[in-house]
């Protein structure tokens, strides 16, 4: 069963098989998507905003050069009264 779990008021985590699930995301009433994944696509980018960022998922990955554009787009979708995943 796929589900996706609210971190804090607006903003959400769920894995890439969550990301697929167009009636799921609608029924969480999702806005924004953050993909920090390397080959997976944006799959439904008529219904959602994404901020696609190519990264590799290993223990050595770091995340640090891309915090502050992650941060401006989840301020944005928040500001906009969005829901991020």
């Amino acid at each position: 069963m796929l589900y996706v779990s609210q971190l804090v008021i607006l903003q959400y985590s769920g894995s890439q098989d969550v990301a697929v699930e167009l009636n799921l995301l609608k029924a969480n009433k999702i806005t924004h998507i953050v993909n920090c994944a390397t080959g997976i696509q944006d799959h439904f980018p008529t219904h959602f905003q994404y901020l696609h960022i190519d990264m590799l998922d290993l223990p050595t990955t770091s995340m640090d050069e891309h915090l502050d554009t992650i941060h401006a787009f989840i301020d944005n979708c928040l500001g906009n009264n969005g829901k991020v995943l």
